[in-house]
């Protein structure tokens, strides 16, 4: 069924709209406990060989040989910095899905992310020549800027893109040379590049960065640093500034190397590199890594376009925290038409009809946002060359807080905080000395999902990037969504240049209203001091309906819709099935119910799509004060999805989890159906269904085990089990898929009918991937049978569970048993004089009193009917130990006390 599922990596995208999957090339972060695997550019972990060849694997490299890992865990300014050194590139044949792959990759534990790596389009839009020459230069203020500086040739530009023109007069004075690499066939300044005199071509992998096609490179250069003041065609915004040609492109134009050469230009002295490529498909957190080193590692300054989709969309690399993110406006100040907008941006410069060189020695005007990110990289380069010490990020903090604000122009009025701080201004940057600049990072709200009617606090660490602060106050407010605000603004003491505030003991609070389900808030932190007066936007997904849960060895997710692990179709909401750490074990998993042929209801895959089937009625949420488990929480959903064919079925879904040692490796999943209908509903069957990922899913197997209840899965290669156990005591079905029909298997690749469904929920077939050394296999274990009368209700439990072997599996079935059905048929008389305890008083009301000549390792209250209801951790000291019981309804009760000697059993009354 894979074959239905995509995480929209791979879509194919227009011309224009900037960004293509390519399935052929996967980035993975190898974790750096594995670092000795690592050697001579090569991946050398046992069984590595078996993915490259289940996979097909080829062409396995580090993706940048040259960079070692940080002798330091931060930098100066106490900015953590980032291992790049572990990332390889691994290539798949064309016809292979890359995101089943990565999948594959992650689940052996071996690796920190694996992710599709994407290809890039331009950011170019040409138009008819309507304007003068260069109006931007008096927009921006350059003219006054070059008062102060003109920058310095010192100061270098990568310029990531489709290469250099050497041959046009106006550029060939502006070029960085590598003095320490002549071209002489050696490399003499061991980077790694041969001759690497005059910039690189990352597409083919050469010294020759000469543009081939398309003049998209040599124009954005020309914006930066065609020679000013030299008698011929234009000046370039940076003067004397320098640029490196860094080409990117493959035979076809497009961008397959972008994140590689910023960390060329970030490893090859480049203050500031200018990125106007990018997508609306996020980079992950390879891109993120990237980003973050040429900042922190490197003190490189990534300046990006925002796109020219003409929407408030993310656009990436250019939406990466650490990049200052580049709007394109006219000559009026008036946002571009063509240019993307949003909370994420972070300055406007002029993009439209802008005036740059052109081929054969020419000019000529063309627009985009392609060209207002290098205005803004010419002139951060000018202010390094004027403010040397400062870093990357403040140098970009300098030009934000010094533009021009925008939104007071009328038709600017529908993109009001949507175009950056404002429009670029190269005077104020290099005038203005007295400007603080503050800006937030590691935002906490106090409830993980906040719903209709939370309050909720917010705190956060703030910096100031600039001149020292004399009378800071901030103001939190919402912008998009519904919220009170309660505590809206704080005082914050005088922070010095570089030094940190965190307001957790002052925080923020407000209380949330009409919530949209699985919709983004956007608040807005507004900065005011003597002088000085910035904003920024704080976004936080709210109502979700979905729930991590993370408190054992296990990180799953409790979805609103009946699925296990992930709560929508492409795997980004939730945390799937992972075990100890990135051993991710399942694809796809959940809940099936079914009647007949017909009448199926369930959310998982389906003859051409995935059905959906279930429909939230209650987002999932923590029952904070559970006495039951370390981790409980709950949802509702009904079969109303179905339309005609559905049953009537309202299902209630509790998870517990504990993180008690023998209870680490599992989560109790349990199913309350009611039938809302008015006719009975009788043969259910009622079934939880997992498609298997182990390791290398394709050589997986699996197996029931009748004295457990339990059907597991493995690869014989190697890697975790995974499995599920019923534990009710209803009768059960299993069925072991063979995914591809192999063994006479129902093979639900070529699509998962109702018929199909239904008789996996009634067959028994106990074993799969048996013929050979594995398949891709699907387990699926049901209770069979069950009536329900109108009204009626039904409860039943599964344990989801991970392990090393069998027995460990096994073993999890009886402590979840003990757990929730302990027996109680030996419990010790309360008078028996031999008891290490007692219990006063007994009967009791509000509270109870342990006395113990032992220390009390753990205390637990049960119902008589098993279910647990307080549990108390570890004490060390011997003596009383008081419980209270206000919350416990008058009854019977038992009273677990473990100390050194065992267990002892003691029955409680409870009167009221």
């Amino acid at each position: 069924m894979k074959k239905y599922i995509s995480l929209v990596l791979g879509v194919m995208l227009s011309a224009l709209l900037v960004g293509q999957s390519v399935p052929e090339k996967i980035v993975a972060k190898v974790k750096e406990s594995n670092r000795v695997f690592c050697q001579n550019n090569k991946i050398t972990i046992p069984d590595f060989s078996y993915l490259e060849t289940s996979l097909s694997l080829s062409n396995v490299h580090k993706l940048f040989p040259m960079v070692a890992k940080p002798a330091t865990l931060t930098n100066k300014l106490g900015d953590t910095l980032v291992d790049i050194s572990l990332i390889y590139e691994l290539e798949i044949p064309a016809n292979s899905s890359s995101d089943v792959a990565c999948r594959y990759l992650l689940s052996t534990g071996w690796f920190e992310y694996v992710e599709s790596k994407n290809i890039h389009q331009l950011l170019f839009t040409p138009n008819d020549p309507n304007i003068a020459n260069q109006y931007y230069l008096n927009n921006i203020r350059a003219y006054s800027g070059w008062d102060i500086s003109k920058g310095d040739t010192s100061i270098v530009v990568g310029i990531s893109d489709t290469g250099f023109d050497f041959s046009h007069n106006d550029l060939v004075g502006s070029l960085a040379y590598n003095y320490n690499d002549p071209i002489d066939g050696i490399d003499n300044d061991n980077d790694g590049y041969v001759d690497n005199f005059r910039g690189w071509d990352l597409g083919t992998n050469d010294n020759n960065p000469q543009v081939v096609s398309g003049y998209h490179g040599p124009f954005v250069s020309g914006i930066v640093s065609a020679r000013a003041n030299n008698e011929l065609g234009i000046a370039g915004v940076g003067f004397n500034t320098r640029v490196l040609p860094i080409k990117t492109t493959n035979a076809d134009n497009q961008i397959t190397a972008g994140y590689e050469s910023i960390v060329y230009a970030a490893t090859h002295g480049c203050t500031v590199v200018n990125c106007s490529w990018g997508g609306q498909i996020s980079d992950g957190r390879f891109g993120e890594d990237v980003v973050n080193f040429a900042t922190f590692n490197c003190n490189t300054l990534v300046v990006a376009a925002c796109g020219n989709e003409n929407n408030p969309l993310p656009f990436w690399p250019a939406t990466y925290q650490n990049v200052l993110s580049v709007c394109a406006s006219d000559v009026n100040d008036v946002k571009a038409d063509l240019s993307t907008y949003g909370w994420d941006v972070d300055i406007s410069a002029p993009g439209s009809n802008i005036y740059s060189v052109n081929a054969n020695n020419g000019y000529t005007y063309s627009s985009g946002t392609s060209f207002a990110a290098p205005m803004v990289s010419a002139c951060a380069a000018i202010v390094k060359s004027y403010f040397p010490n400062l870093s990357a990020l403040q140098i970009a903090e300098r030009l934000k807080i010094t533009s021009d604000d925008l939104d007071t122009i009328p038709l600017n009025s529908l993109y009001i905080g949507k175009l950056g701080k404002g429009r670029l201004n190269l005077f104020r940057a290099l005038d203005d000395l007295e400007s603080p600049s503050i800006r937030y990072s590691n935002p906490q709200f106090s409830k993980e999902n906040i719903r209709n009617l939370d309050t909720v606090t917010f705190y956060a660490d703030f910096k100031n990037y600039l001149a020292t602060t004399q009378d800071l106050t901030i103001t939190f407010s919402v912008v998009s969504g519904n919220a009170i605000m309660i505590d809206s603004v704080i005082s914050v003491p005088i922070l010095a240049t570089s030094q940190n505030y965190n307001n957790s003991s002052l925080p923020f609070k407000f209380v949330s209203q009409n919530l949209i389900s699985n919709r983004e808030v956007v608040f807005k932190l507004t900065y005011t001091d003597a002088n000085y007066s910035s904003y920024e936007y704080v976004k936080v997904y709210v109502n979700k309906s979905y729930l991590s849960i993370d408190t054992n060895q296990i990180a799953s997710t409790l979805t609103g819709n009946g699925r296990l692990g992930f709560a929508d179709n492409y795997f980004y909401q939730g945390n799937g099935f992972n075990y100890l750490e990135f051993n991710q074990l399942f694809y796809m998993g959940g809940l099936m119910i079914g009647k007949s042929t017909d009448q199926v209801s369930d959310n998982v895959y389906g003859v051409s799509d995935i059905d959906n089937d279930f429909t939230n009625v209650l987002a999932p949420y923590r029952i904070s004060s559970s006495m039951l488990a370390d981790f409980e929480a709950e949802t509702v959903f009904n079969d109303n999805g179905a339309g005609a064919y559905k049953m009537n079925l309202s299902v209630a879904h509790n998870v517990k989890a504990w993180n008690q040692a023998n209870c680490e490796n599992f989560i109790v999943h349990t199913f309350t159906l009611k039938n809302t209908g008015t006719t009975a509903q009788n043969g259910l069957y009622v079934g939880l269904f997992v498609d298997w990922d182990i390791y290398i899913s394709s050589y997986n197997k699996a197996k029931y085990d009748p004295s457990k209840k339990m059907i597991y899965a493995w690869s014989p290669l190697g890697g975790k089990y995974g499995g599920i156990a019923a534990l009710s005591s209803q009768p059960v079905t299993r069925y072991a898929f063979d995914n591809n029909g192999n063994s006479l298997s129902l093979n639900i690749h070529d699509g998962f009918s109702g018929i199909d469904k239904y008789t996996a929920l009634t067959s028994n077939r106990d074993s799969a991937g048996y013929n050979g050394p594995g398949n891709d296999v699907s387990t699926l274990l049901s209770y069979a049978q069950l009536n329900l009368l109108s009204g009626d209700s039904i409860t039943l439990e599964f344990l989801v569970m991970a392990g090393n072997n069998p027995v460990e599996l096994q073993n999890s079935v009886a402590f979840a048993m003990e757990k929730l059905h302990p027996d109680y048929s030996q419990v010790t008389d309360i008078n028996n004089p031999t008891l290490t305890v007692k219990l006063t008083p007994n009967p009791a009301s509000d509270q109870i009193v342990i006395q113990s000549n032992l220390p009390v390792e753990h205390l637990s209250i049960y119902s008589i009917s098993g279910k647990l209801l307080h549990f108390t951790s570890a004490k060390s000291e011997t003596g009383p130990l008081s419980v209270n019981t206000k919350s416990l309804p008058a009854g019977l009760y038992i009273v677990r006390v473990k100390t050194a000697l065992g267990e002892e059993n003691l029955k409680l009354i409870i009167q009221k």
